[in-house]
């Protein structure tokens, strides 16, 4: 049975309040956190010449190079061309649309079975990436703090909190999981449970719970496996990723006359990827640009130049996704009706 659709009026409001609280985000508070006006981030942008922003984009598509190199390497058998079109696709999704993450994760579903890709190869791929993604953006605090201390330069008592908090986090998620390893391996000692079955098990169809629990179960292997064989590409593909960001930032507000130092910019990145985790807005639309220019300009940052520079770094590492997925969403889309015309409908009755 197909999901019931949200009533069109929901959606509409849905939408029309979505894209009211980003455009309140980076009209009101933008500019309210960074202590400038639109006026003057317009003219420090004016000043610079279009050809000043060709390497900007050059180390842009480099980092998504890069990352693909990530994807594809969690999903054994997927190249790299594809992993750019399913991360480019993707974000543009979830850039776009409110609750946009649950429809990339959709559309990455429906590219990869159409390319031969099983389910629980997709999970565990999902699950694997997804981990990586949070567990560096809440890790990047504390390393942003330490670094910001070795350099003799004070974090501020909002960084500081967020670092504290992303401890707590990593503290927790290490005696939950010490936890669960011990009680998994307690039970695999223990002769097969008996009786009824938990009531979650008895509301669902015994063929549906076994197909679920194999989906399930063959994901986690392949996540973990994965993980176990590839750990260094992974890894070293995902700082590479954050890298090449990085310098995107340093190179951006070199190019707009607010150049800081790599410990501060390396606090405010982490600072922008740790708001994104917050679903207030599509990818932390209006509050990243927020909290990344005032913790730039906290550590020393010129207002002006470095409120124009957040506005181009995120034009690029947000904005720019938009159209560039959207067109190869829309060459996907467009190659997949062309296959099903020509090979599906003279000899298949269903067009699934």
């Amino acid at each position: 049975m197909d999901a019931v659709p949200l009533p069109r009026g929901r959606t509409v409001i849905r939408y029309a309040a979505t894209a009211a609280l980003t455009a309140a985000a980076l009209v009101l508070v933008l500019p309210r956190a960074a202590g400038v006006s639109w006026t003057v981030v317009g003219d420090t942008l004016r000043g610079v010449g279009l050809a000043s922003f060709v390497p900007l984009t050059v180390v842009w598509f480099g980092g998504l190079l890069v990352y693909s190199g990530v994807l594809s390497g969690s999903l054994p058998g997927l190249s790299r061309r594809r992993a750019l079109t399913l991360n480019l696709t993707g974000s543009a999704v979830a850039n776009a649309l409110p609750g946009g993450g649950a429809f990339a994760i959709a559309l990455n579903w429906a590219m990869l079975r159409g390319w031969g890709f099983t389910m629980p190869a997709f999970v565990g791929w999902t699950v694997l990436t997804n981990v990586m993604d949070v567990g560096l953006k809440l890790a990047l605090p504390i390393g942003a703090v330490a670094l910001l201390l070795l350099s003799d330069i004070a974090p501020g008592a909002a960084l500081l909190t967020a670092a504290a908090g992303c401890c707590a986090f990593w503290l927790v998620a290490a005696l939950v999981g010490s936890i669960l390893l011990k009680r998994r391996s307690t039970r695999s000692d223990r002769l097969p449970m008996t009786g009824r079955p938990p009531m979650i098990s008895r509301l669902v169809p015994r063929a549906q719970r076994e197909r679920l629990a194999a989906a399930v179960s063959g994901s986690q292997g392949r996540a973990v496996e994965v993980f176990v064989h590839r750990w260094p590409r992974l890894v070293l593909g995902t700082l590479g990723y954050a890298a090449a960001h990085i310098a995107l930032l340093a190179m951006t507000l070199h190019v707009l006359g607010g150049s800081l130092g790599l410990p501060q910019v390396i606090a405010g990145y982490a600072v922008e990827r740790l708001i994104t985790l917050v679903p207030l807005t599509p990818g932390g639309a209006g509050f990243a640009e927020a909290g990344l220019a005032a913790c730039l300009i906290a550590l020393g940052g010129v207002p002006a130049p470095t409120t124009a520079a957040v506005v181009v770094f995120r034009a690029l590492t947000f904005g720019l996704e938009i159209p560039v997925g959207g067109l190869l969403l829309a060459a996907w889309a467009t190659h997949r009706r062309f296959t099903r015309r020509t090979n599906g409908s003279p000899v298949c009755a269903s067009p699934s």
